[in-house]
């Protein structure tokens, strides 16, 4: 089967935002050769313990698929998994080559 287009990001720290359960969620994205490299989250007013049951995970999931669209949502943490999902999104707008 045809493998997706691999999509390739210009190198650099891309920050990002949306909205969590309980209000914005920011991100920072680093991305080093053309990949995801690390992916940070600098501002969430998520509930502690259902943020921390997502944000490894979806983190993890996003570098590992060098994109969002591939990671699935935290059961019982849904909100959050997809703020995060789609502040990653909106940082990487602007590495887009």
């Amino acid at each position: 089967e045809p493998k997706a287009e691999k999509l390739s990001y210009k190198d650099g720290i891309y920050e990002g935002v949306a909205k969590g359960n309980n209000g914005d969620i920011k991100v920072a994205v680093e991305v080093s050769n053309g990949n995801i490299k690390s992916v940070q989250v600098t501002e969430q007013q998520e509930t502690e313990a259902i943020y921390n049951s997502a944000v490894d995970k979806i983190i993890n999931g996003i570098i590992e698929h060098n994109g969002t669209s591939e990671v699935d949502a935290v059961a019982g943490a849904t909100y959050s998994s997809e703020g995060i999902k789609s502040a990653v999104d909106h940082a990487l707008e602007a590495a887009i080559e």
